[in-house]
């Protein structure tokens, strides 16, 4: 039996690992979560990709910085995990926040690395919020998480 996943939860409580991506597929996304699903079962590389995040600066806005992802009382919070996930996506596919909203309120997979498995959860990502969490996480820091991953 499945437990629900709360939005909420840490990334180590959420079943990454379980994901099933689709082996054949060419493009691009599925290979982009492959790597942030090994990055995720390594505890250490992911506790020292986490501390690069950590140490990134953004600009608080609305709701306090990039604590949540919108105005609306069920947007979900961009947690330390969502902010990897739809970071390295929106660098690695050269996509502005417009696409990764899509991406994040559409793709099945990418909802559910993001932590919403209930097909109920009709959370939405805003895209200033996107814009604003999002920000920091520039091509260069995408290197030093890759460094950190193939080390």
């Amino acid at each position: 039996m499945r437990r629900p996943v709360d939005p909420e939860t840490g990334w180590d409580e959420l079943p990454i690992a379980s994901i099933e991506l689709d082996a054949r597929s060419r493009d691009d996304v599925p290979k982009i979560l492959r790597s942030l699903q090994d990055l995720h079962a390594d505890r250490q590389a992911l506790a020292a990709v986490f501390a690069i995040l950590d140490g990134l600066s953004t600009a608080p806005g609305p709701g306090g910085g990039k604590t949540t992802a919108g105005s609306e009382p069920d947007a979900p919070r961009m947690t330390p995990w969502r902010t990897l996930v739809l970071g390295v996506l929106r660098v690695l596919l050269d996509a502005d926040e417009h696409r990764i909203a899509d991406l994040a309120d559409q793709h099945r997979v990418i909802r559910r690395f993001l932590g919403h498995e209930s097909p109920e959860d009709r959370s939405t990502y805003a895209v200033e919020t996107l814009r604003e969490s999002l920000q920091p996480v520039t091509p260069e820091v995408v290197k030093r998480i890759e460094q950190v991953m193939v080390g």
